[in-house]
């Protein structure tokens, strides 16, 4: 193994087979894989990540991150080739992905870290938590809040601008719904508003487009600015949170609950604000 400046020219972590996050830490750690140090213990440090892997019965990889000098300190290198892998890997991570395959991820079971293990009241042996998350109740209103900002390495944040697919009418959860006296409810939803963001952490502006129930017209609401919109432009990469109705709903004042508009006294324990 070559070195340069008394250190090696690459970083091993553990991943897992996707290569994108790590196999050991939970997904709201963001971590993108856990660094394996170099040292003479690097052998019995691989033997105890495959023991682990078969214990939590999970499968792990060894991401090998080269630093790019190394080629051109070595090799005089200056302009590294590619891998037709890379480019393979760019095009998936640019596709669009659509809302199913979001919802698909985010319920699927999830394996607990080693010390959440608890002995099991049947078999009376250490077992290895597992979670999952599942609907009981098809709601009359379903707000979505896509995961915009990653972190990376744990320095900074980066926003994720890939397109998520979403449809307007017929959004189907069905699936999703545990209770089974409550799935036709859920067979059927409708999309009555999109906020979206531009811009990253450090400044931003946000626009919403919002379906008027009277006209059933889509209109743009950006400040002081409102104007009709095509339908077809509500999906975009910039959506960030997305509201559905039930389709079985009449109108959407059967959600609000009924509001006292008579004005409110004025006197002295009611100041004008």
């Amino acid at each position: 193994i070559f070195g340069i400046k008394n250190r090696y020219p690459f970083k091993l972590s553990s991943v897992n087979l996707s290569g994108k996050a790590c196999c050991s830490c939970l997904w709201n750690r963001f971590c993108l894989g856990c660094e394996i140090p170099i040292s003479d213990q690097l052998p019995e440090q691989l033997h105890r990540l495959i023991l682990r892997s078969k214990m939590t019965y999970s499968k792990i990889a060894i991401a090998i991150d080269w630093d790019e000098s190394f080629f051109k300190h070595i090799y005089k290198i200056h302009n590294s080739i590619r891998h037709e892998s890379v480019s393979a890997s760019h095009q998936i991570h640019n596709q669009p992905i659509s809302i199913m395959d979001c919802l698909n991820w985010f319920v699927a079971e999830e394996l607990l870290d080693p010390e959440a293990e608890w002995v099991c009241q049947k078999c009376q042996e250490i077992r290895q938590r597992k979670k999952k998350i599942e609907l009981w109740d098809a709601p009359p209103i379903i707000i979505i809040h896509l995961k915009r900002f990653q972190s990376i390495d744990f320095t900074h944040w980066t926003k994720l601008k890939k397109l998520v697919t979403f449809p307007n009418k017929d959004f189907d959860l069905s699936n999703f719904i545990c209770n089974k006296s409550k799935k036709d409810l859920a067979k059927s939803y409708s999309l009555f508003a999109v906020l979206n963001h531009f811009g990253g952490l450090d400044g931003g502006h946000y626009l919403c487009y919002a379906k008027n129930p009277n006209d059933q017209q889509w209109y743009s609401f950006d400040d002081s600015v409102c104007k009709p919109i095509n339908e077809n432009s509500v999906c975009s990469s910039a959506a960030y949170v997305l509201f559905y109705a039930r389709t079985d709903l009449l109108s959407i004042d059967e959600l609000s609950p009924p509001v006292n508009l008579e004005p409110l006294p004025l006197n002295n324990s009611c100041p004008i604000l």
